[in-house]
């Protein structure tokens, strides 16, 4: 990486970032993240990059790798915004910022699968709580209140104003008239919306914090 760079022209480099890309890292240790990325940053050191961004996914690609069992909830680290904000900390001469894959991993599947778990993936401090249902088949739906139930009664629940994906996990938890429970795709952007609303404020302190 380091030498390509290096032969780059002038103009080139100075709009060229580096993108420390680790896709699925739901098994890996949150330091060994920290290691590799700092041999990296270790390399380009001195090369002026506008920015480094860091890049992984802790979401197992199957929802019962994270939660076991059916109709239970469990919460899952965040190991890149770990390792992120460590190498923060290591690497203040460094323009390094947060990159992500949202609430949905690199190897997840988007085939139908008429047996998919219900369940809500609902973004919290360096880590997801993620509430699982059960079969589909085995559900005409009402999973998804129940599930959203739990997440608006648990510790977790940011409020109905928070941001978009939360109101709408509020109207079916308290079963609004006319609001359906949702399908596949609808609970991707509802859980995607709270997450870019929560990671937004996560990525955002270091840089106030370092600024004063």
């Amino acid at each position: 990486i380091a030498s390509c760079l290096v032969g780059s022209e002038m103009c080139i480099r100075d709009r060229l970032g580096l993108l420390v890309d680790f896709g699925d890292v739901c098994k890996k240790d949150p330091q060994v993240l920290v290691d590799l990325s700092a041999r990296v940053l270790t390399l380009v050191d001195g090369l002026g990059l506008p920015f480094i961004s860091i890049v992984g996914c802790s979401m197992p690609p199957s929802i019962n790798e994270a939660v076991k069992k059916p109709n239970s909830q469990a919460v899952v680290m965040r190991k890149e915004m770990v390792a992120w904000r460590q190498l923060r900390q290591m690497f203040r001469q460094f323009p390094i910022v947060f990159g992500d894959y949202g609430v949905r991993g690199p190897r997840s599947s988007s085939a139908p699968n008429p047996n998919v778990n219900g369940k809500i993936r609902y973004t919290i401090e360096n880590g997801a709580f993620i509430a699982r249902g059960q079969s589909k088949a085995k559900d005409d739906g009402e999973q998804m209140y129940r599930l959203s139930q739990l997440v608006v009664s648990s510790p977790h629940y940011m409020g109905a104003a928070f941001s978009w994906g939360d109101q709408e996990i509020h109207r079916r938890a308290i079963r609004e008239k006319k609001v359906g429970p949702g399908g596949a795709n609808c609970w991707i952007k509802f859980d995607t919306s709270h997450h870019l609303a929560l990671s937004l404020i996560h990525i955002s302190e270091p840089t106030r914090q370092e600024a004063i």
